[in-house]
């Protein structure tokens, strides 16, 4: 994961200066809305195993909320510096991520982190819980869930209930993507911090047997309709010419 894309979300978070309300010499964040540090399942937990240390090791203390089972704590490339809490929740397709949510924002406003960084939409409905208690929120909204296929009419609803709370109590936006940023800006009039995702650089290594080197093409992404590999196979050899 790049450098920049971590020193921009130090950037953010210190952005307004946010003070410690307790007596302690390090400011607090509270990380919620994934599955925990370190975790390997999708792009916010692996957002956060880069994210988490590199903020532990520049000034912070850092607390990622999870669920039991989600994380490996015996990792020997975890950062000791950071704190995994798991709090319950409802270990189902629709209801796991916000009531984690709920549970987590709980836990944080009980010990009083300085910020929270919130990673998902469906969490935006918890935002007034902080905001009533002083907490500033900075939300990752990820991609347009309702407008998924992936999800029923009712779940969709549901996202895009979080996603008002959100553009109405989050402290600060983060979008990954200048379109998602558009979209924010057109249906919800809120503006944000444009933060792409980084990438590490691999050694590079010989293709394997049939394979010429710079004349084949990998993907690798999960077949859903938001992917449009279809149309990603249509466009290799155009592309290619």
């Amino acid at each position: 994961m790049s450098r920049n894309f971590t020193h921009l979300y130090l950037g953010v978070l210190k952005a307004r200066n946010w003070k410690s309300k307790e007596k302690r010499m390090r400011r607090s964040v509270a990380i919620i809305g994934t599955r925990g540090y370190p975790s390997y399942y999708g792009g916010f937990e692996t957002a956060v195993r880069h994210l988490a240390p590199y903020l532990a090791r520049n000034g912070w203390d850092v607390t990622v909320y999870g669920r039991a089972g989600a994380v490996r704590l015996d990792d020997p490339t975890r950062e000791k510096l950071v704190t995994s809490r798991n709090t319950p929740g409802l270990e189902t397709k629709s209801l796991s991520t916000m009531s984690h949510g709920l549970t987590a924002t709980v836990d944080a406003i009980v010990r009083k982190h300085d910020v929270a960084l919130i990673m998902n939409v469906a969490n935006g409905f918890w935002l007034p819980l902080l905001w009533i208690r002083g907490i500033p929120s900075v939300v990752n909204v990820d991609g347009i869930e309702w407008d998924r296929q992936k999800w029923g009419r009712v779940a969709k609803n549901v996202f895009k209930a979080g996603a008002a709370f959100t553009a109405r109590f989050a402290t600060r936006l983060v979008y990954d993507a200048i379109a998602i940023s558009e979209r924010w800006e057109r249906d919800f009039h809120r503006g944000g911090d444009f933060i792409p995702y980084g990438g590490t650089t691999a050694a590079s290594v010989d293709p394997e047997d049939g394979l010429l080197k710079r004349q084949y093409v990998l993907l690798v992404a999960r077949f859903v309709p938001e992917n449009t590999v279809p149309q990603f196979l249509k466009a290799v050899e155009p592309v290619a010419r």
